[in-house]
């Protein structure tokens, strides 16, 4: 037999005279289901009693128009196969729309200096599906400041002064209208000068510190690249005296080496019959 499919929208807010459109979804096999509807167990009688039959459709409509007060109540859904009639209806709640009630439980927590939160206690929707909006004023000459709006009776405002002192007007809102407003007054931490001197002296400590740092930093790098340039320049010094020196050596060497082949070299005088006779070796 059907059963009624889970999940399905189940309360249905209208006005007197709207219609109101109410699908009736169940889960069956075989298709081939007939639906009769009923309001407050009343059946076949009365405004809203309603009996047809679909073919291959696992859903009904029903178009409903309440006309009276006494309209609005429980529709009741039953749909049947060949297997059988369904046990248990599927229910639908049929109520008056109307304007949503108002907000109510309003707080202000979390001030800082340039932002706050605000959170109420929402009222009754009217039947419909209901919006949140918040007009934000100026307490001193009532300027519109800004205006936001929100699914949920929570809101944060952001990006104000110092020591802001706000009027806020909260309502409520659906098709049908808006609820009256709820007034409250807000107001942004106002900075202390105390601590702003304590501040600006920490941060002027933390320029002098890292002024210092700096110059230490700077002393430091200098007499490291003055070091290094007097050890290459030692270095440099050292390598050109044992050049100087060994030139030294390799010239004394060669003078020496010199004067040997200068004794070698100067011709030998031979007399031979009076005569000088050179002989070159």
């Amino acid at each position: 037999a059907p059963v009624c499919k889970p999940g399905q929208k189940t309360t249905y807010g209208v006005g007197k005279n709207e219609a109101v459109h109410i699908p009736c979804e169940v889960i069956a096999f075989p298709l081939k289901l007939r639906y009769r509807w009923a309001l407050n167990l009343t059946s076949d009688s009365g405004n809203g009693s309603k009996s047809h039959t679909v073919f291959e459709s696992s859903q009904s409509t029903l178009s409903y128009i309440p006309r009276s007060k006494a309209d609005f109540g429980t529709l009741l859904c039953w749909a049947t196969n060949d297997i059988g009639t369904q046990a248990q209806p599927c229910v639908y709640l049929v109520i008056a729309a109307d304007i949503p009630d108002p907000v109510y439980n309003c707080t202000v927590y979390n001030q800082t200096v340039s932002s706050f939160y605000v959170v109420c206690m929402p009222g009754y929707d009217g039947g419909l599906s209901q919006s949140f909006v918040m007009n934000i004023h100026d307490s001193i000459d009532g300027q519109l400041k800004s205006t936001l709006t929100s699914p949920r009776a929570l809101f944060y405002v952001s990006g104000l002064n110092s020591g802001m002192k706000l009027s806020l007007k909260i309502y409520s809102s659906n098709s049908k209208g808006r609820s009256d407003a709820v007034e409250l007054q807000a107001q942004t931490k106002e900075v202390d000068d105390k601590n702003d001197e304590v501040v600006l002296d920490m941060m002027q400590m933390l320029l002098v510190l890292t002024g210092v740092v700096i110059a230490l930093s700077l002393v430091a790098i200098a007499v490291v690249v003055i070091m290094r340039c007097r050890i290459s320049q030692n270095k440099k010094q050292r390598d050109c005296l044992r050049e100087q020196a060994q030139r030294s050596n390799i010239l004394l060497h060669k003078e020496a080496d010199g004067s040997v082949d200068t004794d070698e070299k100067c011709p030998d005088v031979i007399p031979s019959n009076g005569r000088e006779v050179t002989v070159l070796k």
